[in-house]
């Protein structure tokens, strides 16, 4: 290369570095960009700590803190550098402290799985990998939640996984255990929808001391489908006289009132559910009352919503029911009236 060409291509590269320099000097402001349509958004969950306090998770798009004084939903993992882990799985909330939220996160069986921690809603996170496998953008994205914690120890937290069963930690999610003495394993080789949601009963512990009653529910066929342990997780039974052995329990929450709030499907979505039904279980008594809000057509049911401050306010939501449009519903009674 002669000595012209030489000193024309230091000359450019010096015009080149002073022209970054001065527009990374400029007034450039950067923002977020609205992108419209993408991938499903399962799942809001509402905190029981603090009023107006929402978490959604998305089966690509990583998770989001509701902002209600601007009206807005806030990201909240866009530092992660594994695409992976952006795919959520579930959502957790600490009963009591607002600032805690935790999430297990992995989009596909075949790719990297954590749980994550936060301790100031979302800024930052403490990353936890795991060796059982998640699926946030599988079949079966809007069951749960699949990760719960004891509302009355938080120390403690279960995990019903897809494929590796029933996890469990006792150190806010740094080294989980499979529980052996649950009777449903979820090994298999193709993609599953697995445990659909762990729900403690608050009324079974105390401050301090963790709740004994436990319920975890099975979305893939089976004998059984609803689980229950009395002794905070040492043993486990299939729940006596559940409605249907040809639906699959989706959704579930409890109440302060020891009642359990369930959501049936004969499919785990989002597409290929055509019936379901909604039950609600007096805990104490193991008594069953069908509350489905409308019985005069096959539906299927998913959504599922108890109000924090109002024991008897309980919503529903329809899954997939293709031609006349999904529905929700209402009820202020427990589910006598919708």
């Amino acid at each position: 290369m002669g000595t012209s060409i030489r000193l024309a291509w230091l000359v450019a590269a010096m015009f080149l570095g002073l022209e970054s320099t001065a527009m990374s000097r400029g007034s450039y402001s950067w923002h977020n960009v609205s992108v419209g349509g993408g991938g499903f958004s399962p799942a809001i969950v509402f905190s029981r700590a603090e009023r107006n306090l929402a978490y959604l998770r998305t089966d690509i798009g990583g998770i989001y803190r509701w902002d209600h004084e601007r009206q807005s939903w806030i990201p909240l993992q866009d530092e992660f550098i594994d695409g992976n882990y952006l795919g959520i799985e579930s959502i957790a909330l600490d009963r009591h402290d607002a600032a805690t939220v935790y999430a297990a996160v992995g989009m596909y069986h075949t790719s990297p799985a954590a749980i994550i921690r936060s301790t100031n809603r979302g800024q930052s996170w403490s990353v936890y990998p795991v060796g059982f496998r998640m699926g946030g953008n599988e079949p079966g994205r809007g069951v749960g939640e699949r990760l719960s914690i004891d509302p009355n120890d938080p120390d403690i937290l279960y995990f019903g996984s897809r494929y590796d069963g029933l996890q469990r930690s006792l150190d806010r999610g740094r080294i989980w255990a499979k529980v052996t003495s649950f009777p449903y394993d979820g090994k298999a080789a193709a993609p599953q929808t697995g445990l659909s949601f762990v729900v403690f009963d608050p009324n079974s512990g105390g401050r301090g001391k963790r709740s004994q009653t436990i319920f975890a529910g099975s979305a893939d066929p089976g004998d059984h489908h609803l689980f229950r342990s009395d002794d905070a997780g040492a043993t486990w039974r299939p729940v006596p006289d559940e409605p249907s052995h040809d639906l699959l329990p989706v959704q579930a929450q409890s109440n302060d009132s020891g009642s359990l709030y369930i959501t049936y499907s004969n499919g785990a979505g989002p597409s290929g559910a055509t019936a379901g039904a909604v039950y609600k279980l007096r805990i104490a008594g193991n008594r069953w009352t069908d509350i489905t809000p409308d019985r005069s057509v096959p539906t299927a049911y998913m959504g599922l919503s108890v109000a924090r401050d109002r024991i008897d306010t309980v919503m529903v939501a329809t899954l997939n029911r293709a031609g006349t449009g999904d529905i929700l519903g209402r009820s202020t009674e427990g589910g006598k009236i919708w």
